[in-house]
């Protein structure tokens, strides 16, 4: 009998604990303070438009070739600003979380917090996260994906701006076929997100510059202050370099695409 009246109370225990659980697992309530009920929000899955990779085959067949790939690669390039100094930067890369923006090690030398960075369309963004070889005047930006949504989740009002972006196409491939006299394009973000733009040659694909202490790219190519962390690009728009700087003898250096290539994401 003793036994018996044991095993009801602790089925009844058992059927109280039951009917807690599942009342409190079809509830959202977290806390109450103060008479004031704070029911937490579900999480909200954003879904990312794709960041294409593109190419400009044919802007060497254009009376302005340096104006074709502008048109065609004014959506992969950016405008830094990081302290005191200003420069460019190129998407090089983007998944479903993260987005790469590939510039000059030297442009970021000065940032005290947050960086700056102003897209093609004027949506403008920062980050803090920042991996550099400074050995090749390199840096990467990381940005994550969702920086690039804009407006209200719970007004159904949001903005994709990644949907307009694209990135330039980084090819081993590329890079080793280039060759002294080959045309290129140096493309920056002086007078505005992706509007310098100017034809040249290479002169060197590969050489040591002891004014840099690096391998370096040598063009014979139009740059201008505030161009530097910009791209240079073969003549079906696949990037070869970013802009370092003029080295001692007045050619353009560039840390070439598979330095870049070699970084740790």
């Amino acid at each position: 009998m003793r036994e018996s009246k044991f095993k009801n109370r602790i089925g009844l225990i058992c059927t109280l604990l039951a009917a807690m659980a599942c009342a409190f697992s079809g509830c959202h309530r977290e806390w109450e303070e103060q008479g004031t009920v704070i029911i937490s929000e579900p999480e909200v899955k954003l879904r990312y438009a794709p960041i294409p990779v593109v190419t400009a085959p044919s802007v060497m067949e254009a009376d302005n070739p340096a104006g074709a790939l502008q048109e065609s690669l004014e959506n992969a390039m950016v405008r830094i600003v990081a302290g005191e100094l200003a420069g460019s930067g190129v998407i090089c890369g983007a998944d479903a979380d993260w987005l790469w923006i590939a510039t000059a090690a030297h442009v970021l030398e000065r940032a005290d917090g947050e960086i700056t960075v102003t897209f093609a369309d004027g949506y403008e963004t920062s980050t803090s996260r920042v991996i550099t070889a400074e050995k090749q005047d390199l840096a990467l930006l990381k940005l994550e994906r969702s920086a690039l949504m804009e407006g209200s989740v719970t007004e159904d009002e949001m903005t994709d701006h990644g949907e307009g972006y694209c990135c330039v196409a980084l090819e081993r491939e590329a890079f080793d076929g280039a060759k002294a006299g080959d045309p290129v394009i140096a493309m920056g973000s002086k007078s505005g997100v992706g509007e310098d733009a100017y034809l040249g040659f290479l002169l060197q694909d590969y050489v040591f510059l002891e004014d840099f202490d690096a391998y370096m790219t040598l063009a014979d190519v139009n740059v201008k202050p505030g161009m530097s962390g910009g791209g240079v690009f073969d003549a079906e728009g696949r990037l070869l370099g970013i802009i370092c700087g003029v080295a001692e003898g007045g050619e353009v250096a560039i840390s070439p695409v598979i330095s870049l290539m070699t970084m740790d994401r």
